[in-house]
């Protein structure tokens, strides 16, 4: 004799696969809803087209989907800048937005593509006002000391992403 087992799900095991389903078709909706609203945004009100942007790329962050936000960051970068192609501050800081890549990049272990921004974010003019922003600055120049084994700076900026951190 043979017997068959056949293992019945449970409504709690049912339900969890449907919120997973769910989860999908809503995230796909809200991405269809954003791009709509940011492709209106971005020709009647650029201001508020690049918060919404940020705010996106903090969320991709999250998620850690690199791609998006590495294309979301890049068209960002670019809406930023005057005619010679340097950062214009009427137009924007481009500072959180270039924290968030060094994030992403610190996240990836892509040391020189960090350094290289890095290094971008020290030649640029301006004051970085906001102290979650300057906090995330100088974690990514404190990893980027550690890398290299210089001690001392890596302690100087981990030093001052925590102070920026106690101001929050």
């Amino acid at each position: 004799f043979c017997f068959f087992f056949f293992k019945q799900k449970t409504a709690y095991e049912m339900q969890r696969g449907l919120v997973g389903s769910e989860m999908c078709i809503r995230d796909r909706a809200m991405s269809n809803i954003y791009e709509e609203v940011m492709s209106v945004l971005k020709v009647t009100n650029e201001k508020l087209w690049q918060t919404l942007c940020i705010r996106l790329c903090r969320v991709y962050l999250e998620q850690k989907k690199y791609k998006p936000l590495e294309e979301l960051a890049e068209a960002l970068k670019t809406s930023m800048k005057g005619p010679d192609g340097n950062y214009d501050e009427k137009k924007g800081s481009p500072f959180e937005i270039l924290a968030l890549q060094m994030q992403m990049y610190a996240d990836n272990n892509d040391g020189k593509r960090l350094q290289r921004l890095h290094n971008d974010v020290l030649n640029l003019k301006g004051v970085v006002t906001d102290a979650r922003v300057n906090a995330m600055l100088k974690e990514s120049g404190a990893i980027i000391y550690l890398k290299e084994k210089n001690w001392e700076k890596a302690q100087e900026e981990l030093l001052e992403s925590f102070k920026s951190y106690q101001q929050l």
